[in-house]
């Protein structure tokens, strides 16, 4: 099997976006005019804006004399080689160039079922992970069906070895009894030239087949005709007066069967020679075949079942811990106010609600320093926002649901909570970031400013969720959500971002 490079552009921003055209020319035109192999449905791109030349394993653009010219990674170009990941924009059209590897052309019809079969077991692996299993369950799963395998299968494996022994036996009594019978006449009228083992040595097992006469000489086949075989294995089957089974080896049997025919003037049939097949197993093609098979399908019934079970447990378990985690990402995303835990699983009930709890509590704790008020009386006791203790334990339930970075700032843009999973992106340690402000823990320019762009949109409509695609330095793609609250009093209050895709090095001490 073989693969070759397929390269496409896939539109990330502009009227086109998530359309994705592959490169299977050798020279391709973008533009929106009609002549463009690439008709882009952009008004500010000239009808022939840039050519693409792929010539093996380089890909060039060059500008066609547009209007607006073509850029490339932020910078204008005429022409300029372009790598896997750059970014070409034209007018308002964003494209990015895709390169991945696929089967050569005719390679792929034959591995479409195979193809499918991998989609299915990614949609498995996808619900594993979420559950947070790993390969070594599934291991240990599909190592304890095989030891039964092994256990129960081995009674059949030496069953099955005794069968195809008997089967030996029984083939070549029945070869031999071919042979006897098909040159009795011959041997009776003498004529030596009419006896024939062509057709018996032919079959499957049947390593040699002769027909001797009553003084031991070998008639058929012609290469020994006349030899006289002088040991004692021959000496036996000579004077067998019946069906006579020698076992020359594990699997090889030298089966020797009398030949009589009727004489008249003793009125009796009277031995006249004798046949002899020797029958090797290992040369019975049908028959080693049916003892793999059988030994085979019993092995891939029981990982059937054992890969069964897997997916059983992995959905019935799963699915609950799956719903748990999207509506914790809803809450924090502010696409719904609190989380509905799923019933019928009592610990997930808990957990459910104790979340509901900790977001009801940073809800109302005041997001702006503000004076210290007066002591309350003795007999009522003020209310109390979320300390410390509330945060880390909140940080606990979201590190084990929420995949995604996910930041919460105050009014001042100061952090109130952040989830090990931005944490780590960033390099530090979850304590380290409560407290800091925005431009000390976001030190990705291009990161922040996409931040910055959301926060000062949603200023203009507090409340409502916002989403928009981000671009690291390092030129990886992210998304952006974030949800504004605003305060009593009209200033920002709390403020959800979750960084989705967003991911780093181990976390580290922070200096």
């Amino acid at each position: 099997m073989s693969l070759k490079l397929a390269r496409s552009l896939e539109v990330v921003e502009g009227a086109d976006r998530g359309r994705t055209w592959p490169l299977t020319r050798r020279e391709t035109i973008l533009g929106r005019g009609d002549e463009a192999h690439i008709k882009l449905s952009d008004g500010v791109c000239s009808r022939r804006h840039c050519k693409i030349t792929v010539n093996g394993d380089s890909v060039r653009l060059l500008d066609l004399h547009s209007t607006n010219g073509t850029w490339l990674n932020q910078k204008r170009v005429e022409q300029a080689e372009v790598a896997t990941g750059d970014l070409i924009r034209i007018g308002q059209t964003e494209l990015r160039l895709v390169t991945r590897e696929e089967l050569e052309e005719g390679q792929a019809g034959e591995f479409s079922q195979l193809k499918a079969k991998v989609a299915q077991a990614g949609n498995l692996g996808r619900r594993m992970r979420g559950m947070g299993f790993n390969s070594k369950v599934a291991l240990v799963i599909f190592g304890l069906a095989l030891a039964a395998w092994l256990l129960t299968g081995w009674s059949l494996i030496s069953g099955q070895g005794k069968a195809l022994d008997d089967e030996a036996k029984r083939r070549g009594a029945v070869l031999a009894l071919a042979l006897a019978s098909g040159n009795r006449e011959a041997l009776r009228l003498g004529e030596e030239m009419l006896i024939d083992v062509n057709a018996v040595a032919k079959e499957d097992g049947v390593v040699e087949a002769l027909v001797q006469d009553r003084a031991g000489r070998i008639l058929a086949p012609v290469s020994r005709l006349h030899q006289v075989p002088g040991d004692e294995r021959g000496g036996r089957a000579l004077a067998a007066e019946k069906l006579l089974v020698q076992e020359i080896a594990d699997g090889e049997y030298d089966i020797a069967m009398p030949i009589r025919a009727f004489d008249p003037a003793a009125g009796a049939f009277t031995k006249v020679g004798t046949a002899r097949i020797v029958f090797r197993l290992a040369e019975a093609r049908g028959l080693m075949l049916d003892a793999w098979l059988t030994a085979l399908i019993s092995l891939l019934l029981l990982l059937a079942l054992a890969g069964g079970a897997l997916y059983v447990v992995v959905g019935l378990v799963n699915r609950p811990l799956l719903k748990l985690k999207d509506e914790c990402e809803a809450v924090l995303k502010g696409d719904q106010e609190q989380v509905r835990p799923p019933r019928g699983f009592k610990g997930l009930e808990e957990l459910g609600e104790e979340m509901n709890r900790l977001l009801a509590k940073l809800s109302q704790a005041t997001p702006v320093p503000a004076p210290r008020p007066p002591a309350p009386p003795a007999r009522e006791q003020a209310p109390r926002p979320a300390g410390p203790d509330s945060v880390d334990q909140g940080l606990r339930v979201l590190g084990r649901l929420v995949q995604d970075g996910v930041l919460i700032l105050d009014g001042a843009n100061q952090v109130r909570l952040a989830n090990q999973a931005f944490a780590q992106a960033m390099g530090l340690q979850p304590a380290a970031l409560a407290g800091r402000h925005l431009l000390d823990v976001v030190e990705d320019k291009s990161l922040l400013a996409g931040v910055l762009a959301l926060m000062a949109q949603a200023k203009t409509q507090p409340g409502r969720p916002l989403k928009a695609p981000a671009q690291l330095s390092d030129g990886r793609h992210i998304g952006l959500a974030l949800h504004l609250e605003m305060a009593p009093d009209g200033e920002p209050g709390r403020v959800v971002v979750v960084f989705q895709g967003l991911s780093g090095g181990a976390p580290k001490e922070a200096s």
